[in-house]
């Protein structure tokens, strides 16, 4: 399954990559809105944390922060809601790792993470700062 992280980080690291070249994509050809912006954020800063809890993935993550990066810089948010988006994230990737086990005892983490994108809690972080740009 793609979306177990435990114990199969090729299938990870391919998954991070595509989201890496995505990422660079939308950040270079196109104009992206605030709200896309904060979104893909804490998706990358989601599965960044979720993976290298124990820092033995270093080259996996530094590709996400580079991406993360490109959505920070480009965006038009405040810090600080790109720091609550982040901060949220945590949260999830905890809950998760305490309550979402597979029959095989992998944690869901990232299904979790990409849920976060439409999270209503992610949302109002994004209105919360929005406001401040008009």
């Amino acid at each position: 399954m793609i979306f177990v992280i435990k114990n199969k980080i090729n299938i990870t690291s391919f998954v991070i990559g595509l989201f890496f070249i995505l990422s660079v994509f939308n950040s270079v050809y196109a104009n992206i809105s605030p709200k896309d912006s904060l979104k893909n954020y804490a998706l990358l800063a989601c599965i960044g944390n979720s993976i290298d809890k124990d820092n033995k993935y270093e080259d996996v993550v530094k590709p996400l922060n580079v991406a993360a990066d490109f959505y920070f810089q480009n965006g038009k948010l405040p810090i600080e809601a790109y720091t609550e988006s982040v901060i949220l994230a945590k949260k999830i990737i905890n809950s998760s790792l305490k309550n979402n086990i597979d029959i095989h005892g992998d944690s869901l983490v990232v299904v979790d993470c990409i849920n976060f994108l439409n999270s209503q809690e992610l949302e109002d972080i994004f209105q919360k700062y929005n406001k401040n740009l008009k």
